[in-house]
């Protein structure tokens, strides 16, 4: 199934040719960084735009306050990273939010989101 049937102001929308079941992979993450690196983009909207689910315990989702696309942590919904790209689709840069120590660390890294197959087993 693509997802055609959304009104979409882009003259050639990549998001729009993403078949179901299709998994990306968000490269570049440092390793001691606890977020989920592998998504799948679910067939709902959050703030107008596609939602890309973690496979654990994070979603990728447009936050229309903020104008970014964030990462959060779906047990406190949590923003952990944000980025203004148009779609987070391919090389964008990232603020990745670390709240892991004593004091909040912010630091900007160039995160690549991409395809990188087919799960049908890994998800309904």
């Amino acid at each position: 199934m693509k997802y055609l049937d959304d009104n979409c102001d882009e003259k050639y929308c990549s998001v729009c040719k993403i078949q179901d079941k299709e998994v990306f992979h968000l490269r570049g993450l440092p390793p001691d960084l606890n977020m989920d690196s592998s998504y799948y983009m679910k067939k709902e909207f959050y703030n107008g735009k596609h939602v890309f689910q973690g496979f654990m315990k994070n979603r990728m989702q447009w936050n229309s306050t903020l104008e970014q696309w964030t990462i959060v942590d779906t047990n406190n919904n949590k923003i952990l990273a944000m980025s203004e790209a148009t779609i987070p689709i391919g090389l964008n840069q990232w603020k990745v939010i670390d709240k892991s120590g004593p004091a909040t660390k912010q630091s900007l890294i160039a995160l690549k989101y991409t395809r990188v197959g087919r799960s049908p087993s890994a998800f309904h």
